[in-house]
């Protein structure tokens, strides 16, 4: 297996998300992965079967697209600020997304929305 770092990781689960290749995509993630609302604290996935059915949904977008507009990464800690396009109709989806890395895979993310 090939260590990457936090930032790169985040950089290839996004290449794939933009590519909606969900089997990629998903390879980036812990089996154990926890997706949580940061302002609710509700968590939104937990494993591998949540995260493939949350985003085998969304790759169906043909517009899908994800625009970095800003990055800033701590350690283990990615934080991205995200412009998606293909989500709503009625424009840009923009979100906060902490991606927390370990073992060249991601383990926790937040999403403040």
């Amino acid at each position: 297996m090939i260590t990457m770092s936090a930032e790169q990781v985040v950089e290839e689960q996004l290449h794939s998300y933009n590519a909606r290749n969900l089997e990629q995509f998903v390879s980036f993630y812990s089996p154990e992965i926890k997706i949580f609302e940061l302002s609710t604290g509700a968590m939104v996935v937990s494993g591998f079967e949540q995260l493939r059915q949350r985003y085998a949904a969304r790759f169906q977008s043909p517009n899908l697209h994800a625009h970095i507009a800003n990055r800033m990464t701590i350690g283990d800690y990615v934080i991205d600020s995200e412009e998606i396009t293909g989500i709503l109709e009625s424009g840009i989806y923009r979100a906060i997304v902490i991606y927390e890395v370990k073992e060249s895979l991601v383990h926790r993310l937040w999403i403040v929305k």
